[in-house]
């Protein structure tokens, strides 16, 4: 079954070369103007580069579950470093894929990313500790949005091992054909099944629909067991928890580039608190903004003795055994 993936992924990048049209400036004296039109997608297998090196396999866990096709790709596949991956870890996080243009990072490949993912230090986060467009560390856009949901949870970034559920490069979401980025997503899934068995996760997170449809597709998780809306007058976006038969729970939320999760109104860390908790069949609370003397989430296994089920027609609790009152 992977091996078919294989093929099919590269059949997809063979049939979708570059689309190119030179269109020459309307002012005399200048040089043509390229306007590159659709998805640039890498076609073939530049220099042989298949499987992580000694090193890589060595110092970076899971790093031989990279599979080969993504290795001369332009993307990324550790946000975090080797502590983060040793594990175990309630959390695991997942974005769909790698920002940014891959035709200017074409050298940036997967295969370079693990060279230079090996050569940092263990307590490691991309979130914390990278520079994004020229930003202090941990500054730009969603990095102090996940860092605050981690500051909330109590947990280090560098010991939250967090991916993305597709190793390949896009500038966006839409500049991957969705064949491709279902092929993509199915040949580095092994890579995530390891993670979430090996570290004992229980909650993955996941940034935005796509990324969440796919992971629980990927893991059978289709009751939903609790949800967070926003609590903004005029935006009620909404973050999803749903539930595996194997006790993993898939938690959708929305995405950290959009949504401001230091806000109150789209604070998700109670949604993600209650999940590690096993606390979801209750209605998450929107958590207060966070002050030096707020004390973190400490999120604890429980058991709660179910409550009897609600019997008011109006109510709009997505489970009908809930305590407290309905909504």
């Amino acid at each position: 079954m992977f091996e078919l993936d294989l093929r099919r992924i590269s059949d997809l990048q063979a049939r979708r070369t570059r689309r190119i049209d030179a269109m020459p400036c309307s002012l005399p004296g200048r040089k043509p103007k390229i306007q590159h039109r659709g998805p640039m997608l890498p076609v073939g297998r530049p220099s042989g580069v298949s499987v992580p090196s000694p090193k890589v396999r060595t110092v970076l866990p899971f790093a031989p579950q990279v599979p080969p096709v993504v290795m001369p790709v332009s993307g990324s596949v550790y946000y975090s470093g080797r502590d983060a991956f040793t594990g175990p870890s309630p959390l695991y996080i997942l974005g769909l894929n790698p920002g940014g243009d891959p035709v200017e990072s074409a050298a940036h490949t997967v295969a370079s990313h693990l060279e230079d993912s090996a050569t940092w230090t263990n307590n490691y986060s991309a979130y914390r500790d990278q520079s994004w467009n020229g930003r202090p560390p941990g500054t730009a856009t969603m990095q102090p949005r996940v860092l605050h949901l981690l500051d909330r949870l109590g947990l280090d970034p560098g010991n939250v091992p967090s991916s993305n559920l597709v190793f390949a490069r896009s500038a966006r979401e839409a500049t991957m054909p969705p064949d491709l980025m279902d092929a993509y997503a199915d040949a580095c899934w092994p890579f995530h099944a390891s993670v979430i068995e090996m570290l004992q996760v229980r909650v993955v997170l996941c940034f935005g629909q796509r990324a969440g449809w796919k992971a629980r597709r990927q893991l059978n998780a289709h009751a939903e067991v609790g949800r967070f809306v926003e609590t903004y007058p005029n935006r009620s976006w909404t973050s999803r928890v749903h539930l595996s038969p194997n006790d993993v729970r898939i938690v959708t939320a929305t995405h950290p580039s959009t949504a401001d999760w230091t806000e109150p109104a789209a604070d998700v860390s109670g949604l993600v608190a209650a999940a590690l908790a096993s606390e979801v069949h209750e209605p998450p609370i929107p958590p207060s903004r966070p002050s030096a003397t707020t004390p973190r989430l400490k999120p604890t296994r429980l058991e709660p003795t179910p409550p009897p089920a609600c019997t008011n027609p109006d109510c709009a609790q997505v489970n009908p055994v809930h305590p407290g009152e309905c909504w």
